[in-house]
């Protein structure tokens, strides 16, 4: 697309903490399908395009980057990750090595180590059909996830890095500065054009933290734990007008999105959610793509 034809914005919707009906702290049973939280708020917003920026977001600055890679994965081989153990195998062996040089490019860790990964595929939904009540009826292990989030906090972290590093954990944190959870999101087969995935950029908010800018929802019998390890809350963003939402237009699969999901200096994690674009076509395909977790240590 020529530059004169890329556009510099456009608006859109994600979802965002609504409370909960009792007032209580949230809490969502997907056994029984239960719970006390409330449809997200769908956040109407202005988006910024990174692909028109002069001085795009960077990992550094911004925790977040749009970087181009090809992958030596086809399509196939992507999807086939989805529900095969052939197909897992394969990206765990390849396209693992793949995010990993991704991240060491872009963030200079010291240490990076890919732990799993996500295939989502559809979904055909607006931010608030997406509730809770809804997620604990059907699922969401795959599905795009309109709602603004962070990965992980300072209590939920270290749990899973014990997960991951055993009894180096300790010695791994005393020995570097800092450590993150950054994850390499790509388009799968067709250019996004449904549900594109948002930035959330907090740099204008210099109290920003995990205590006070999200909420805490805990889960009961969760079926996502077998695919993410145990997570004792899940954490959704608070709406805060000072935050500047940016995104990349058109993403086609050699496209990337670097990003912290956590980080322990609180000031480089990226809250992110698919977004409803109000410029969505009705004929718009849906929307595949892959995420990558990884740990990382910096020096």
């Amino acid at each position: 697309m020529p530059a004169s034809e890329i556009p510099i914005s456009t608006t859109g919707v994600f979802g965002v903490w609504n409370g909960t009906e009792d007032g209580e702290v949230g809490y969502i049973d997907y056994a029984k399908g239960k719970t006390n939280v409330n449809d997200p708020k769908e956040q109407d917003v202005e988006l910024f395009n990174i692909r028109a920026m002069k001085n795009k977001p960077t990992f550094k600055d911004d925790g977040y980057a749009l970087a181009q890679h090809k992958t030596a994965l086809s399509t196939e081989q992507l999807m086939a990750g989805l529900n095969t153990e052939e197909g897992k195998k394969y990206i765990e062996d390849v396209y693992f090595k793949e995010t990993a040089d991704i991240i060491r490019k872009h963030s200079g860790c010291a240490i990076v180590v890919p732990y799993t990964y996500r295939v989502r595929e559809n979904a055909m939904v607006r931010p608030a059909e997406f509730a809770a009540k809804r997620l604990a009826k059907e699922g969401i292990a795959h599905a795009v996830l309109p709602i603004a989030h962070v990965g992980r906090d300072m209590e939920t972290a270290p749990p899973r890095l014990r997960d991951i590093f055993g009894d180096k954990t300790d010695e791994l944190v005393a020995k570097h500065s800092r450590y993150a959870s950054i994850n390499v999101w790509r388009p799968i087969g067709e250019t996004v054009k449904r549900w594109p995935l948002c930035m959330i950029n907090h740099k204008n908010i210099p109290d920003w933290a995990y205590d006070t800018h999200c909420a805490r929802v805990y889960p009961k019998n969760d079926p996502r734990a077998a695919i993410r390890g145990e997570k004792s809350h899940d954490l959704v963003l608070k709406w805060d007008p000072r935050y500047v939402c940016d995104y990349a237009s058109d993403m086609t699969a050699e496209d990337v999105f670097v990003f912290s999901s956590f980080d322990s200096d609180f000031s480089k994690v990226a809250p992110h959610a698919a977004f409803w674009d109000n410029s969505t076509a009705e004929d718009a395909p849906i929307r595949r793509s892959i995420e990558v977790r990884t740990w990382v240590f910096f020096d």
